[in-house]
C-alpha cells in the first residue's frame, strides 16, 4: 500500500472512482449482452417453437370439427342443416389447408425428425381434405346421401386414426424441440445471472478495498502529522522522522520538519 503515498490524494480518488466505473460500465454491457441473448432465444422460441404448435393444434382441431360435422349431416339429412353444415364444412376445409401452409413457412428451419414428421403427415392431410371431407361436403349439399355415407366410412373413418396418429407423432416432435430451445433459454438465463452475481460482489469487494486503502494512505499520514503538531506545541522542537511518499499529507509533514528546525 506505499505505493499510494507516492500519489497525490485527487489523483487516487481519480484512479479509484476510475476504476468502479469501468468495472460497473463493463457489468452494465454483460448485462445487456445477456439482455439481447435472452430476447433473441425468446423470439425463436415463439416464432420457431410456440407459434408452430399452435398452428398444429389449429389444423387438428379443424380437422376433429369437420368430422363432427360430416357425423352429423349424416344424423340429420334435413335439407336446412344439410346446407348449414355442408358449408361450414368447406370453410373449415380451407381453413385446414391454411393453417397447414402457415406452418409449414413457420417450420421451413426446422429439420431432422420433425420435418421428417411433417412430410409424412403432409400426403396423410391432403388425401384426407381431398378424398375425404371435400367430397363429403360436395356430396351432402347436393343432396346425394348415400355418396356421403361411402365417403365417410370408405375414407373419412378409416383415414381418421392414421392422421390422428401422425398428427400426434409430430405434435411431439415439436413439443421435444421446444423442450431444447427452452433449456437453452434457462441455460441463458441461469449464466447471466451467474455473471451479473459474480460482477456485483467484485465491484463490492473491489470498491471496499480501495476505500480501505486510501483511507488508510491518508487517515495514517494524519495521525503521524497532528502527533508531530502537538509535540511542536509541548515545546519538542526535535524534528520529525522524513516522510515517505510524494503527496499533500507528506508535503505537511516536511513544512513542519522544516518549521521545526527554524524554531529551533
Amino acid at each position: 500500500m506505499h505505493w499510494l503515498l507516492l500519489v497525490r490524494i485527487g489523483t487516487r480518488l481519480t484512479l479509484a472512482f476510475g476504476a468502479l466505473l469501468l468495472l460497473l460500465a463493463a457489468l452494465a454491457g454483460a448485462a445487456l449482452l445477456g439482455t439481447q441473448r435472452l430476447a433473441t432465444s425468446g423470439e425463436v422460441l415463439y416464432t420457431q417453437r410456440t407459434l408452430p404448435l399452435v398452428q398444429l393444434a389449429q389444423v387438428d382441431g379443424l380437422l376433429g370439427r369437420s368430422r363432427v360435422l360430416v357425423m352429423d349431416m349424416l344424423i340429420d339429412p334435413g335439407t336446412a342443416n344439410i346446407e348449414r353444415r355442408s358449408t361450414e364444412l368447406r370453410g373449415l376445409v380451407e381453413q385446414a389447408r391454411q393453417a397447414w401452409t402457415g406452418y409449414r413457412q413457420s417450420a421451413l428451419a426446422h429439420s431432422g425428425l420433425t420435418q421428417e414428421r411433417a412430410q409424412a403427415f403432409e400426403p396423410l392431410l391432403n388425401a384426407y381434405l381431398d378424398k375425404g371431407l371435400a367430397p363429403a361436403a360436395q356430396a351432402a349439399s347436393e343432396g346425394r346421401y348415400d355418396d356421403t355415407v361411402a365417403q365417410y366410412s370408405d375414407h373419412i373413418s378409416p383415414m381418421a386414426p392414421q392422421v390422428a396418429q401422425a398428427m400426434a407423432a409430430l405434435t411431439e416432435a415439436e413439443v421435444a424441440l421446444a423442450q431444447a430451445e427452452f433449456a437453452q433459454v434457462q441455460q441463458v438465463a441461469g449464466s447471466t445471472r451467474s455473471l451479473m452475481w459474480g460482477g456485483t460482489l467484485t465491484a463490492l469487494l473491489l470498491g471496499a478495498w480501495l476505500a480501505w486503502a486510501i483511507t488508510r494512505s491518508v487517515t495514517t499520514p494524519l495521525r503521524h502529522a497532528v502527533r508531530v503538531a502537538g509535540a511542536i506545541a509541548d515545546g519538542d522542537l526535535r524534528a520529525p522522522p522524513a516522510p515517505m511518499g510524494r503527496d499533500e499529507c507528506a508535503e505537511m509533514l516536511r513544512a513542519l520538519g522544516s518549521m521545526c528546525g527554524q524554531l529551533s
